[in-house]
């Protein structure tokens, strides 16, 4: 009795241990493929976000997951009229929104033109400066803060 015990011991331990080699082999391959990519964790995130349609031809098809966004369509306007630059600007709503967002937000810069009734992802466009919210309150925060 007690060996038939030892031996569901070792058959457990021995099940964990190659529990833990899978899981480092897949870090490791993971680790690589971004090493290889030359990302960062939080880069292949934001590139891999579920909530986001990259083949999307409108704003609201693209943010499919967020349902709260605002567009910044110059950069001679507030916020970012108070740094030197807009780049300055642009960190500094990507900071804020580090420190206060509590659910998934992103930032991205597309070209768009105003259709109808909706802003249309194209080439054509011009460049304007989104960011995306998925919790309402986030989006309200920043629309306080920032506009």
């Amino acid at each position: 009795m007690v060996a038939k015990m030892q031996i569901e011991s070792i058959k457990e331990l021995m099940a964990n241990i190659v529990e833990e080699l899978k899981h480092r082999y897949d870090f490791y391959q993971h680790r690589n493929y971004l090493k290889k990519m030359g990302w960062t964790e939080e880069q292949f995130r934001e590139y891999n976000d579920p909530r986001r349609n990259q083949r999307a031809n409108r704003v609201k098809d693209y943010y499919h997951g967020y349902p709260f966004f605002y567009s910044y369509h110059s950069s001679r306007i507030e916020p970012f009229t108070r740094y030197p630059t807009w780049m300055d600007g642009y960190q500094a709503l990507k900071d804020w929104c580090k420190d206060n967002c509590q659910g998934a937000w992103r930032h991205d810069i597309l070209r768009v033109y105003q259709a109808q009734y909706s802003l249309e992802i194209n080439e054509m466009g011009g460049d304007a400066l989104f960011f995306a919210f998925e919790n309402e309150r986030d989006y309200l925060m920043f629309l306080l803060k920032w506009t």
